[in-house]
């Protein structure tokens, strides 16, 4: 159901509160019986809709802004949280500490503009769509941030965009009615972000797939700063800064935490070549993906005195205990078998291994069939890590 300004007004106007948050079936044909005992079929799926949507918004801010907030699903699924949001307005002012406002651009339902008024700075917020720009504007106050932040309806695209601005841009990545990496797909297009790029009167940072294909921002022919962000294991965003400096550069940013008791790593590739020896050491490092994304595991490497096995092969090895604050999730090997399931199947059975958790790099199996395959009868869990070094596979057994 696609929720209209109708609606919204509805949801937003206190009439809907208390079934919003009553405890209600979950069965979608159940709950639909509950809520029309009280009101109409429009307003029913409408309450519907917002209840689904605040679920997923608990995975992007504290559970209080998430039963305040109205938003519909593309919404809340392209959003960032609202971690990520004032990390990236923090950022904003350590590149450049004279900004004091920043325009968003496709504005949303102002989960960016919020984290940006949180790290100090003022937010004009502008959408092509009304019921995004009302949202936006309701979302402002559960925020606190009513005061810094406005939002109003424009076509971006055919903005007059103030020389010296700030600028933030999160571009439709469902403009095709599916979810895209490809820039070709976004609203607004390549056409526009490279216009955006080459004006020199301007800075700022455009918020991309991670999965876009690097040559399509190069294709742009302007040079940026990209930074691959993740959170909680998974890369979220890639953001081009710019004007960039010095020319580029790829950094990986891991944030751990949420709001506001969050923290950053960054780690630029600095095209450093790899270290290879033949011992495993005692720890394995598996990249953050932001790293991995950002080419950036030779520039780990380095910071954490580790090294790898073979070309092909990410993971990372080391005698030292990595710090906790490593960009990547650290296992200590326990044993080093050859990658066949009997050796590592006698070897776990040894160990007097319980759950496996499986995890694979250059090899090909039915990861899920296989960690059921390896799981013991003993009390102690294991993580396998399974790769391909050089010819031959070879397996770790190693804790968390």
């Amino acid at each position: 159901m696609h929720l209209t300004l109708k609606d919204f007004e509805y949801l937003a106007g206190g009439g809907a509160d208390e079934l919003l948050r009553a405890d209600l079936p979950n069965d979608p044909l159940a709950l639909q019986t509950a809520l029309r005992k009280h009101v109409g079929p429009d307003e029913a799926l409408a309450i519907d809709q917002l209840r689904r949507v605040r679920k997923k918004a608990l995975a992007k801010m504290s559970s209080q802004q998430a039963a305040e907030i109205i938003a519909d699903d593309i919404m809340i699924q392209q959003a960032s949280s609202l971690t990520l949001a004032a990390y990236k307005g923090a950022k904003i002012l350590q590149r450049w500490p004279d900004a004091r406002k920043v325009l968003d651009l496709c504005s949303g339902c102002g989960i960016d503009a919020a984290g940006f008024s949180m790290a100090g700075l003022t937010v004009e917020g502008c959408d092509n769509s009304q019921t995004a720009v009302f949202c936006a504007s309701h979302n402002a106050a559960i925020f606190g941030c009513r005061n810094s932040c406005s939002f109003q309806l424009a076509d971006v695209t055919a903005m007059d965009i103030p020389s010296g601005s700030v600028v933030h841009l999160d571009p439709d990545r469902r403009a095709t009615g599916r979810r895209s990496a490809s820039m070709a797909d976004y609203a607004p297009g390549p056409e526009f972000i490279a216009k955006l790029l080459a004006r020199r009167d301007l800075r700022g940072a455009i918020k991309l797939s991670p999965a876009l294909p690097k040559d399509e921002l190069a294709a742009l022919g302007v040079p940026v700063d990209v930074e691959y962000i993740s959170t909680h294991h998974t890369c979220r965003q890639m953001l081009a800064w710019f004007p960039a400096v010095d020319g580029g550069s790829m950094t990986a940013t891991v944030i751990r935490g949420e709001y506001p008791d969050h923290s950053a790593e960054s780690i630029t590739a600095t095209g450093l070549p790899a270290e290879y020896r033949a011992d495993a050491g005692r720890y394995l490092i598996e990249p953050d993906p932001a790293v991995l994304a950002a080419g950036a595991e030779n520039a780990l490497a380095k910071k954490l005195s580790a090294w790898k096995l073979a070309p092909g092969l990410v993971w990372l090895f080391a005698d030292e205990t990595p710090p906790a604050s490593a960009a990547g999730q650290v296992f200590e090997i326990v044993q080093t078998v050859p990658g066949r399931l009997g050796d590592i199947k006698k070897a776990l059975k040894n160990l007097d291994a319980g759950m496996v958790e499986l995890k694979t790099r250059g090899v090909e199996m039915d990861v899920d069939k296989t960690q059921k395959q390896l799981r013991g009868k003993g009390n102690t869990p294991f993580t396998i890590l399974w790769g391909r070094a050089g010819l031959n596979q070879v397996a770790f057994i190693a804790k968390r």
